[in-house]
């Protein structure tokens, strides 16, 4: 919240609103009160400190800085077709440790959600965003990592305005239940634990109770593999 408030100031002011130049403003903030509170009160000095050296790490790792120049991100741009040709934009983050995963894809898929909720509704499939491996990024509450908001919401909403999604998992254990519910389609693998298979025929039975899947008792997962939704 403190960030988004300096964030906001700057930019109403025609100012850049980068990490590095809110850094400063962390540990010496021109705002007397965030909300009701004063500065202080909301976040103390030794909090924004805290912050402070962790946005500094962030800003100083050589695997993050490739995130930080090169083409914007513009979805609208990267989903424009070119040539009548249907683009496919691939991000890897393979290279980034667990917490600036997060970070990367948490401000890729709000601008993705931002782009979507930006177009008329439509029963036409516009585009499609394939997510493989969410394990870590979609967990049951209360874990509540930058990605499961947005995810979670293109999952529900998206399908109004043309935009589909496709996860993938070997962990289904470790998805939230809203995407479970949320998902018109399972493509169910060979499961390797027992949890998983449990968790996989439970989902399915609430299904069974609408009349939409096949009775529990002739659901049958072994072995090993993933699950898609």
């Amino acid at each position: 919240m403190l960030l988004a408030v300096l964030a906001e100031r700057r930019l109403l002011e025609g100012q850049t609103a980068e990490l590095g130049s809110l850094l400063e403003e962390v540990l010496h903030p021109p705002v007397e009160r965030i909300g009701a509170l004063e500065v202080n009160e909301f976040l103390s000095l030794k909090e924004r400190r805290s912050l402070a050296a962790a946005l500094n790490t962030l800003l100083a790792s050589p695997t993050f800085s490739s995130w930080r120049q090169g083409a914007s991100l513009d979805v609208r741009q990267w989903l424009t077709s070119r040539e009548g040709r249907t683009p496919a934009v691939i991000v890897s983050v393979a290279h980034l440790d667990d917490e600036e995963q997060a970070l990367v894809l948490g401000v890729l898929l709000e601008e993705l959600l931002a782009y979507t909720r930006s177009l008329p509704s439509c029963r036409e499939l516009r585009a499609l965003v394939a997510f493989d491996e969410v394990y870590g990024l979609l967990p049951p509450h209360p874990h509540n990592p930058p990605t499961k908001r947005p995810l979670v919401t293109l999952i529900k909403q998206g399908r109004a305005f043309g935009v589909g999604v496709v996860v993938a998992t070997q962990n289904p254990m470790d998805l939230d239940y809203r995407v479970l519910s949320n998902t018109g389609f399972w493509a169910v693998g060979r499961l390797q634990t027992d949890a998983d298979r449990a968790r996989v025929v439970e989902s399915l039975a609430h299904a069974e109770d609408a009349g939409s899947s096949p009775p529990s008792s002739a659901m049958y997962c072994a072995g090993s593999g993933r699950a898609g939704f």
